[in-house]
């Protein structure tokens, strides 16, 4: 890439508002993703809570089950 982050960061400011408040939260993320704490939204931790039930209880897919589902996504 022969952008630099400076030249964009220059050009970014002759943006509106709402588009540096986008490169903002997007910069946030990808900082957190790499360096920091990732903050799970509302969806990720019902998906993990159920995951962690799934676990406790001991629900899993047996062999055949997984079979099958295969079988199908290959038709």
């Amino acid at each position: 890439m022969e952008d630099t982050l400076s030249d964009l960061f220059e050009r970014a400011e002759a943006w509106p508002q709402a588009a540096k408040d986008e490169l903002l939260r997007v910069a946030a993320e990808i900082e957190n993703k790499k360096v920091g704490l990732y903050i799970l939204d509302e969806n990720e931790r019902v998906a993990v809570e159920i995951g962690l039930e799934d676990i406790i209880t001991k629900r899993f897919a047996d062999e055949t089950d997984i079979a099958l589902l295969f079988a199908k996504c290959r038709n």
